[in-house]
């Protein structure tokens, strides 16, 4: 396993740590949005739910490695590349269809 794929290994776990503790922090702050619209806590549980997953949708993050030195990143609607091959600091950003 080369250095790059063990980095990425690292990074997709960070985020998935991370994404658990984000979870919880949304579905809290959606649950007492929503609780002067909705009384019932599993109906209010399942829209804050819903929410959750319509906004993660949104902002989903795939990072694809190339080389040792060149990777694509995709954030939402953003696709990023990051290339430092021939030491040149190559970042370029443009906008997904």
């Amino acid at each position: 396993m080369s250095y790059a794929s063990q980095s990425v290994r690292v990074i997709e776990l960070h985020i998935l740590l991370d994404m658990e503790n984000t979870r919880e922090q949304f579905i809290r702050i959606a649950m007492a949005i929503l609780k002067s619209q909705y009384r019932f806590k599993p109906q209010r549980l399942a829209i804050a739910s819903k929410m959750y997953s319509r906004w993660r949708e949104r902002n989903k993050m795939l990072i694809d490695v190339r080389s040792d030195k060149s990777l694509y990143v995709t954030i939402g609607r953003y696709t990023y590349y990051i290339d430092d091959s021939t030491n040149e600091q190559i970042i370029n950003k443009w906008k997904n269809k």
